[in-house]
């Protein structure tokens, strides 16, 4: 008799929640758990910054140049989501989301440097070089919506991301036809990065619908030494400092999501 009383009563309870949860979807498709993925296209800048000072020891040639540039590539690249979408009332969202992204970014720069000798009216030019790839990537996001309409949501987010990153660096000396020197290096490094996120979301049917999305993502700074030494006719020459190289991308991306039931 206790067991029967106990089943009949959390069956009472339990028909409120029931008919929220129906309200609730009927008003919101969105609401609830989802899946999905999408296909991007990325822009991609890199930013390198030098600074550095090239000398020698019978100080024929001395200098010091900080040194900028900014260069950009685009790509196509592809992800996978899963989330939550809270509803708060019956026109705003709050969503939740992981993400895993297939990428294939790659954005180089470079930067010149020229020192002029005391004694001769050559210089000495300095090339340096960087490309930043980044491959897959992972992150949160959380985002805040707005149903425009029974079917249509407005959504604003911020996200976390986190991928590989390697980072392949040269420096080039010359002085006249010769090369004072010529170095590489490579760089492999895990880098964070953050995420600004608007986009809009229309039903379709059967649970399914289509997201519009852009998303502007900075990553670290890859802070490096240089340190490069070579012959020039005056003695040995020296540069020396420091290289940081920072990559950043706005995508645009199409998605499709399946929107499971409360």
């Amino acid at each position: 008799m206790k067991l029967k009383t106990t089943l009949l009563l959390g069956a009472a309870l339990s028909l409120p929640l029931f008919a929220l949860a129906d309200d609730v979807s009927s008003i919101n498709p969105f609401a609830g758990a989802f899946v999905g993925a999408g296909l991007g296209a990325t822009a991609a800048t890199s930013k390198l910054d030098i600074n550095g000072t090239l000398s020698n020891d019978s100080g024929v040639f001395s200098g010091t140049s900080n040194r900028h540039a900014d260069a950009g590539e685009t790509a196509i690249d592809g992800d996978f989501f899963a989330g939550y979408n809270f509803a708060l009332g019956s026109n705003w969202l709050l969503g939740l989301q992981a993400e895993f992204g297939m990428n294939n970014i790659k954005a180089s720069a470079s930067a010149n440097m020229s020192v002029v000798s005391s004694e001769d009216p050559d210089v000495i030019d300095v090339v340096s070089t960087s490309t930043f790839k980044l491959n897959n990537t992972y992150g949160l996001d959380a985002d805040l919506g707005y149903m425009l309409s029974s079917a249509s949501e407005l959504y604003v987010g911020l996200g976390w991301t986190q991928g590989k990153a390697k980072l392949d660096m040269s420096n080039v000396g010359h002085y006249g036809s010769d090369t004072l020197f010529n170095d590489s290096m490579a760089l492999n490094k895990t880098i964070n990065g953050v995420k600004a996120i608007v986009g809009a979301q229309q039903s379709l049917v059967n649970n399914l619908s289509v997201r519009e999305e852009m998303t502007y993502t900075t990553f670290d700074t890859i802070s490096h030494p240089i340190s490069e030494h070579g012959s020039s006719p005056f003695g040995p020459v020296v540069l020396t400092g420091t290289g940081s190289s920072k990559i950043s991308f706005l995508t645009a991306r199409l998605a499709l999501a399946y929107n499971f039931s409360l």
